[in-house]
């Protein structure tokens, strides 16, 4: 069966594309950014090929916004506005992986948010989260939009040196929905090579995909 997996985040910043460009490398899946800001010079889905050690397909955008600010903001600046019914799965024979625009709550007109995007396309979530200050808030805050809002839930992904305290709120307070990979921060991540990330993604792995 074709899995259609929403890569989203606690906020931005947080390591999406990176965790895109792995799980597509782990299911050998296509890559879809419906809708990509700041463009020039930013293509997640550049970097996505350039990451994957396969012949990848990536997925037309819907909407190039060239701001690197909020979707509904730089849609506002072109003169046009974002609408879900211009945004469809895009005829994909493999798995498909979908990268968000920061978090669940950024907006995307005056009326949807990314969290409406994921439902609209009936993706199964999963949440990447960050270690940074605030980090906890953030990420039971989006859990709980998340269990509120009934999306599928496929499980977070873990991308920094947490503190083992932090680790373990986050964690307790999430009860029993499901860490699917932990990975440290790579930085700068010209430093390592994707393989090298993918194998500790890979052995850190908790649940299958």
């Amino acid at each position: 069966m074709k899995k259609i997996y929403f890569v989203t985040a606690i906020g931005t910043g947080v390591g999406k594309t990176l965790i895109s460009a792995l799980i597509c490398e782990y299911l050998r899946g296509d890559y879809f950014k419906p809708i990509q800001t700041g463009y020039p010079p930013d293509k997640d889905s550049e970097k996505v090929k350039s990451y994957v050690s396969y012949f990848i397909r990536t997925h037309p955008e819907n909407y190039l916004l060239k701001m690197p600010v909020s979707p509904h903001l730089a849609a506002k600046r072109e003169g046009i506005e974002i609408s879900l019914d211009n945004i469809h799965l895009p005829p994909a024979e493999n798995h498909l992986i979908i990268e968000g625009a920061g978090g669940l709550l950024v907006p995307l007109n005056g009326e949807h948010c990314i969290a409406d995007l994921i439902i609209h396309l009936n993706a199964e979530c999963i949440l990447v989260v960050s270690d940074y200050l605030g980090t906890i808030n953030h990420s039971l805050l989006s859990l709980y939009y998340i269990q509120q809002k009934k999306i599928p839930f496929k499980g977070m992904v873990l991308n920094g040196n947490f503190e083992t305290e932090v680790r373990d709120v986050i964690v307790k307070c999430m009860g029993e929905q499901p860490i699917i990979s932990e990975i440290p921060f790579f930085e700068p991540i010209e430093n390592y090579t994707f393989q090298e990330i993918y194998e500790t993604f890979k052995k850190n792995m908790k649940i299958k995909l």
